[in-house]
């Protein structure tokens, strides 16, 4: 996969610059200025409607009542950000359906944002700096983004989980091992033996690694992978 370059996607660099500056704006404007401003407007509203309902005696009081309720004014404006969040979203999308450079751009951004992402977990480097449970999840993320429906995640025998994925109709059982190097093909039998139920496929995928000489495949549906392997199929998968 070649690194995404505008010039490619028929954009300049001051129109990226713009694009970005006059989102950051929008952004800001509609969920910060006008939810605030709002919220201020509201709560002195409310305030100056009921004020001798609480019948202040000095301008101290006016002072901590006004900002009370201009602070619950700023709280109850919570609900409208939500809604000035998603005027924010269909600007963007109408936006991009009527201007050619904006979507040159958001194709650009995601091109690039997708080569960041396999380019950095196609390095061994990075697998090696991520505990256990981050490994997992890694791998998993990885596995869905390559097409794999992941249905559900079963916890075995309390602890280490089962990620079941659907892939072309067939069932994969993916579990890890996390915690140590696998050395004897008994090792990988106990744990396929863990699984309860029938797959076509149980994938066993290591960060410790596994033996020298042990086989990738230990059978027709037992697959053995580790960290050079996860590199591997990613560097083949993004040439």
């Amino acid at each position: 996969m070649k690194v995404p370059t505008y010039h490619k996607y028929g954009i300049t660099k001051s129109q990226l610059e713009k694009f970005d500056e006059k989102n950051r704006k929008i952004s800001h404007l509609l969920t910060h200025k006008i939810p605030i401003a709002a919220g201020i407007v509201l709560g002195t509203t409310i305030y100056i409607i009921n004020f001798r309902k609480y019948a202040p005696v000095n301008v101290l009081q006016v002072i901590s009542q006004l900002f009370i309720f201009i602070s619950l004014g700023i709280l109850c404006v919570g609900l409208p950000m939500i809604l000035f969040k998603l005027i924010e979203n269909y600007y963007y999308r109408h936006i991009g359906r009527n201007n050619k450079t904006y979507i040159n751009i958001l194709k650009y951004k995601k091109d690039k944002e997708d080569y960041e992402y396999w380019h950095l977990r196609s390095d061994e480097r990075f697998w090696k700096l991520i505990d256990g449970y981050t490994f997992e999840r890694e791998v998993v993320s990885i596995y869905k983004k390559l097409g794999y429906d992941l249905k559900t995640e079963v916890a075995v025998n309390g602890h280490t989980p089962e990620f079941i994925f659907d892939k072309d109709s067939k069932s994969i059982c993916m579990k890890f091992v996390t915690n140590k190097t696998i050395e004897l093909p008994e090792e990988v039998e106990s744990i396929v033996s863990e699984s309860k139920s029938v797959y076509d496929k149980i994938t066993i995928i290591t960060s410790k690694g596994y033996k020298s000489g042990l086989p990738g495949k230990l059978n027709a549906n037992v697959e053995l992978l580790d960290t050079k392997d996860i590199v591997t199929m990613l560097k083949t998968i993004n040439e």
